[in-house]
């Protein structure tokens, strides 16, 4: 990973693109203030999430203890 650096140049075009886009729409940028994200409800879960669930569902037949909490971590 490295970081990237702009050229003055570039830093030019970008602002000039933003006051552009500024000038243009005068509407707000972004999300309306008190929407919320809907998910659909019928959606498959990703292939690693379902793999987890399965083990998981295995996993608690097994014991004979409840798990309560579960933190999973990405790598």
């Amino acid at each position: 990973m490295s970081q990237l650096i702009f050229t003055p140049e570039e830093k030019q075009i970008a602002k000039l693109k933003k006051e552009k886009a500024k000038k243009s729409k005068g509407k707000k940028i972004g999300r309306p203030k008190g929407s919320k994200k809907k998910k659909d409800k019928n959606e498959p879960l990703a292939p690693t999430f379902r793999l987890l669930d399965e083990q998981l569902t295995k996993l608690k037949s097994v014991l004979k203890f409840q798990i309560k909490y579960f933190v999973g971590d990405g790598k």
